[in-house]
Order: structure tokens, then C-alpha cells, then sequence
């Protein structure tokens, strides 16, 4: 595993789920407030507080869309590091065997020159 994907984090996502869910509700922001700051829409919405209620909303309902998705990044990363430690785990253990293993056979060679 390299380096780049030990880093991961969600604005380098190459699945750019969370980038796009972001950008598209950037986008759609940036659309309402130049439609609510152009005079017409706005006198049409100051008259139709339905607009007005759904804009307020807006933020409210955006909110747990990005919260679910860092949920199941957060979820994943989890996941990863759980996985991470177990493979440390394995490492430490053939580590030892190799140590262990070395250590054995250093006591063997000694005897062997002894035999002949």
C-alpha cells in the first residue's frame, strides 16, 4: 500500500462521492443566491413565504445527506484500521517466529562442528 493511499482523507477520495455531493450543493447555493438577489424573483418570493420556507430548509436538509456519507467514510476508515492492526498483529508474530527461528539454528551450528 503506498503512501498516497495510506493519506486518503475525503477531499481525496477517488470516488469523489463526498467531492460531488459538496460541489453539486455548491453549485445550487451559489444558482439561489443570484436568483434571490435578481429583483424580479426576489419581489416574487418576498410574496410566497412557501419559497421562503423551503430556502430556510435548505441547510437543514443538506446537513444529514453529508453526515450520512461521513458516516460511511468513517464507517470504511474504521474498517481499514481495524484490518491495519490485524496485519501488524501477523507482522509482530512471523517476526518473532523468524527471531525465534534464527535463534535456533545459530544454537544448532555450533553443535554441528562439535559433531565432526
Amino acid at each position: 500500500m503506498s503512501a498516497q493511499e495510506k493519506l486518503k482523507v475525503w477531499w481525496t477520495d477517488n470516488e469523489g462521492t463526498t467531492r460531488r455531493v459538496f460541489a453539486i450543493s455548491s453549485v445550487v447555493s451559489l444558482v439561489l443566491a443570484v436568483l434571490l438577489f435578481y429583483s424580479d424573483i426576489k419581489d416574487f418570493l418576498s410574496a410566497h413565504p412557501l419559497w421562503q420556507d423551503f430556502l430556510v430548509a435548505l441547510p437543514a436538509i443538506a446537513l444529514p445527506i453529508l453526515a450520512w456519507f461521513e458516516l460511511g467514510h468513517s464507517a470504511e476508515a474504521n474498517r481499514l484500521r481495524s484490518e491495519a492492526n490485524e496485519l501488524r498483529r501477523e507482522k509482530n508474530r512471523l517476526q518473532e517466529m523468524i527471531g525465534q527461528l534464527m535463534a535456533d539454528h545459530s544454537a544448532e551450528r555450533p553443535n554441528e562442528h562439535l559433531a565432526t
